[in-house]
């Protein structure tokens, strides 16, 4: 109820605009804001897909209200809240030799070709990356990966499914950089409307 009180104050319908990288879009964020729009029909959400340092200009520059991104990212002076861990782990094809290892380190893949999303942060490797195929889409990638055209690194829970109908397997990264989080961005408490901080503790309270 005072939800809905205050949206009533703060206009008929209320807005809230949310920039994601793609390994929020690509898992159950789409659902989880979904599920808050049905309950709240005054309440206009606009999702949108970026890579995450784009994110933090538009937040910062308050372009936009909130901003979910991993943790690794430089996030300069804007405050977070933590959504869910968020590993990356290195997506193969099922048949590979590597597939029955539990976990590796970067340094062990440097001779492998890889495939990769188009427009991914650069992750802190150590070497280049040999990337033979960049495509604009986590599944893409996957299917390119099943299909033997090269290993990839990606958020695991962005390619559960993949994982789960044996297409690719998946192992841990040992290295550091590899276990991040997933967090939401804002400029400042104080300047979230309710509807928007109703939102942002709706996202954080699901196990993404």
């Amino acid at each position: 109820m005072r939800l809905e009180l205050a949206e009533h104050a703060e206009g008929h319908s209320a807005s809230v605009r949310i920039l994601a990288n793609t390994a929020a879009t690509a898992s159950a964020l789409t659902p989880a804001v979904t599920a808050f729009a049905t309950t709240h029909p005054q309440v206009r959400i606009d999702l949108d897909e970026q890579p995450s340092h784009q994110i933090v200009t538009a937040v910062a520059e308050h372009r936009v209200e909130l901003g979910i991104i991993t943790d690794s990212e430089d996030l300069g002076g804007l405050e977070t809240r933590t959504l869910r861990a968020d590993p990356l782990v290195v997506c193969l094809a099922a048949n590979d030799a590597l597939a029955q290892r539990a976990s590796i380190p970067y340094a062990d893949l440097v001779d492998r070709v890889f495939v990769g999303l188009s427009h991914a942060a650069t992750f802190p490797l150590g070497s280049p990356v040999a990337y033979r195929l960049r495509l604009p889409t986590i599944d893409a990638v996957c299917q390119a990966v099943a299909m033997g055209t090269g290993i990839a690194i990606l958020p695991r829970h962005s390619i559960e499914t993949w994982i789960a109908n044996g297409s690719v397997a998946a192992i841990d990264l040992e290295d550091q950089w590899a276990h991040r989080h997933l967090v939401v961005c804002f400029t400042a408490e104080n300047e979230l409307s309710t509807t928007t901080r109703a939102l942002r503790d709706h996202l954080i309270t699901i196990d993404n």
